[in-house]
């Protein structure tokens, strides 16, 4: 876990957590912790909405992530997709408190 700790991490791919974790809620817990630590948000966007990811966000949200939204875009035209995400917020019941906040002091 030391090697863990000291790896820089500025992205996580939702996909690639499950695929590599399988959503276990230890591992995710300790992955969402330094998260947080590191003030680092997670994107909801369209591609956010199946099961798996939503119970991944799910714990998530428990341990105090914050989250932010996006539109999953790859090509022109696909602006719409943002609104996507809000299925996502909603089944979490996020709210605004469970936003980044992407001020600096």
């Amino acid at each position: 876990t030391s090697l863990i700790l000291n790896i820089p991490l500025f992205i996580i791919g939702y996909r690639s957590i499950g695929r590599v974790f399988a959503f276990r809620s230890l591992v995710a817990t300790v992955i969402f912790s330094l998260m947080i630590d590191r003030g680092i948000g997670l994107e909801l966007n369209s591609a956010t909405n199946t099961a798996p990811v939503l119970h991944m966000f799910g714990i998530a949200k428990e341990c105090g992530c914050k989250f932010t939204f996006g539109s999953d875009m790859h090509a022109r035209g696909e602006m719409s997709k943002v609104f996507g995400a809000q299925v996502c917020a909603d089944h979490l019941g996020l709210t605004e408190n469970d936003m980044m906040d992407f001020t600096r002091g």
